[in-house]
């Protein structure tokens, strides 16, 4: 140490009549320990004299939000990883460099904890990566002690490979754990010691984040907080989109939302590769050149993005549609409460409200409407099934008007997570009701799949609903109709109701100024819905379809359910007249004329439903409004 340094600040006049020593400050005493580090350790070099790209330097950013969670989510090469590790093991050394002084909000919580600070202590910290082989090596251990970028000083430079942690000089420990994201794990896997500070590199699982927040609660000072960088290749329907994005941007035009509208606990700035200084616009375009079309978005420019390269929707109908902001009406939020609700005879009559006040609809039930109910309209609702809580997959079900079987159109949605399969079944039941017309045995078509627990929970929950759909099996020479409820898909009925979608899907691209979806949900689960090609243990290869990784398929099955029966097995949706292109008039349903009741217990005197192949010749004698002809599966 310097003894001029020394000098200024010790020996100082207390005023008296004789000099004195005034007692150094916190931030001497951190000051002087960072000078007797000696300056040949060029780690401790690159750490302080590291200067973060100025995107992250900005008012309520990465280094200046006082918010106890931090995130950033961008492009490659943005320095997000690197700005991260930073003040990671800023806290762990317990120094402050000098590009943080007087601009890090948690300055003073950490000079408190660090040596020569009141509540001096040993610091903790963990960072979460994907796996100890790949993604710790190659992009966190670099950053920690390689030759060329390494910023951890050689005094907490103590690796221990076996527990994977890092001890310091004065009991401080950065532990690196390893969490799989394509494996279901325990949470409980991350409880231990107390965490002053937590970083989590690259997507993972969403438990996580409750546990890193869960392990600085108890402690009295220090920072407590939480960072979390990645990619958001995974698109729209990761759960960080809703978590993160949506607390600091809006969806729509995809800017910061103003200061007083963002999360008040949550600070989540985007970085693109074109915010790094040190990349110039040459290299940019060079990188840009040499990716896939779909790898720009979030690659270079660091958004969320469900675009793949093996999308099985025609991906330039979908941008399209996005482009011309079909999806950029949510819709009105609806409340569907019960009025007239009785299980056993059938009754499923609700209120449909509009939605006011505080909503919160990750638990509660709201409608987003588009159209509401019109006499003499066609409708079928198509339901997939969840498990209900917060860790599952979301309820889906939608509304489709088919009246018009050109211009088939989602006019309501209920997608939510945390809701029970039997309260999710009523409630869309009573919105069959709301969608059936207004005479007492009127129902919309409900199409329910019931693969899970979840769908066969539902279908018990309404069984005595008044159209419920039943599937049709037995030979092609003489058919008849199954007591099976519901909609199953298996190996053999999955393509069929994916190829029904993407036909019609690309028929309606070819519809100048229509869209027949309105929800940014299911518009960006088809953008992410792909074909996988896989191999078995044998050498075989087979085909799957589903989501993106870390993306949903919930709205595509539901809404593919929904088009194969309103594409094949037209005749059982509930009806009305309705009048095809050439005016001519196609057969009325029963259900609509009030001639047939279902439900309860009294039966007597019931007028019996045409079967299904009297109303497949009545279909066939008369000119139909559907341009698939074929009804059998």
């Amino acid at each position: 140490m310097k003894k001029s340094t020394y000098d200024k600040r010790s020996k100082r006049s207390s005023g008296d009549d004789q000099g004195r020593e005034e007692i150094m400050s916190i931030a001497d005493i951190g000051q002087v320990l960072a000078d007797s580090i000696v300056r040949r350790d060029q780690a401790f070099d690159r750490f302080w004299n590291y200067r973060p790209i100025p995107r992250l330097m900005e008012p309520d950013s990465f280094f200046t939000s006082p918010k106890k969670t931090c995130v950033i989510f961008g492009s490659n090469k943005s320095t997000k990883s690197t700005a991260a590790v930073f003040k990671a093991i800023a806290i762990f050394v317990g120094i402050v460099p000098p590009s943080l002084q007087g601009i890090w909000p948690h300055e003073k919580e950490l000079r408190e904890i660090a040596p020569g600070g009141i509540h001096h202590r040993p610091r903790r910290v963990r960072i979460i990566v994907q796996d100890y082989t790949k993604h710790f090596p190659e992009t966190i251990e670099p950053l920690l002690l390689s030759s060329d970028q390494g910023m951890l000083p050689e005094a907490w430079a103590n690796y221990d490979p076996k527990e994977h942690i890092f001890h310091g000089p004065d009991g401080s420990f950065l532990s690196i754990i390893a969490v799989n994201p394509r494996e279901q794990i325990d949470p409980n896997i991350l409880r231990g010691p107390l965490m002053d500070h937590t970083l989590v590199d690259e997507l993972n699982h969403e438990s996580i984040y409750g546990e890193c927040l869960a392990r600085g609660v108890s402690i009295k000072s220090g920072p407590r907080t939480v960072d979390w960088v990645y990619c958001p290749q995974d698109g729209k329907e990761c759960w960080t989109f809703e978590k993160f994005y949506l607390s600091g941007y809006d969806q729509n035009t995809q800017r910061r939302l103003p200061p007083q509208k963002r999360h008040p606990a949550i600070c989540a700035i985007k970085v693109s590769m074109r915010d790094n200084p040190s990349i110039s616009p040459e290299q940019i375009e060079a990188i840009t050149s040499s990716l896939r079309p779909w790898e720009v978005a979030f690659r270079v420019d660091g958004e969320y993005s469900n675009k793949s390269s093996n999308n099985f929707f025609n991906m330039d109908i979908l941008d399209g549609w996005e482009r011309d902001k079909y999806i950029e009406d949510a819709g009105k939020p609806y409340r569907l409460t019960g009025v007239n609700v009785n299980e056993d005879s059938g009754r499923f009559e609700g209120q449909l409200k509009l939605a006011t006040g505080d909503i919160d609809e990750l638990r509660e039930a709201i409608w987003r409407v588009w159209a509401l109910p019109k006499d003499g309209h066609k409708y079928v609702i198509a339901a997939d099934v969840s498990e209900g809580n917060a860790n599952s997959d979301a309820h889906c079900a939608s509304v489709w008007d088919c009246s018009d079987y050109n211009r088939i159109e989602q006019v309501a949605q209920l997608r939510i997570r945390q809701l029970k399969p039997a309260d999710f079944a009523l409630q869309c039941a009573m919105m069959g009701k709301e969608y059936g017309g207004t005479r007492p045995y009127s129902y919309a078509l409900l199409v329910v799949e019931r693969n899970s627990t979840g769908g066969g929970m539902f279908i018990e929950r309404v069984r005595n609903y008044g159209n419920l759909y039943k599937r049709v099996t037995g030979d092609k020479q003489q058919e008849k109709q199954t007591d099976t409820i519901g909609w199953y898909t298996d190996y053999v009925s999955k393509p069929a109701i994916l190829s029904d979608l993407y036909r019609a899907i690309e028929d309606a691209g070819e519809v100048e100024g229509y869209c027949p979806v309105h929800s940014k949900f299911t518009l960006h689960e088809l953008m992410g819905f792909r074909e996988n090609v896989k191999k078995d243990r044998d050498g075989g290869t087979r085909v799957t379809w589903s989501g993106h990784k870390g993306g949903n398929d919930d709205c595509v099955m539901e809404m593919a359910i929904a088009y194969r029966v309103m594409l094949r097995e037209y005749e059982k949706i509930t009806a009305c007249i309705i009048k095809d292109d050439k005016g001519t008039i196609a057969f009325p349903d029963e259900h609509k004329l009030g001639n047939v009741r279902t439900g309860g217990t009294a039966f007597t005197n019931m007028r019996p439903q045409k079967s299904l192949s009297d109303l497949r010749r009545n279909i066939h004698t008369r000119s139909r409004p559907c341009r698939a002809t074929n009804t059998r599966d």
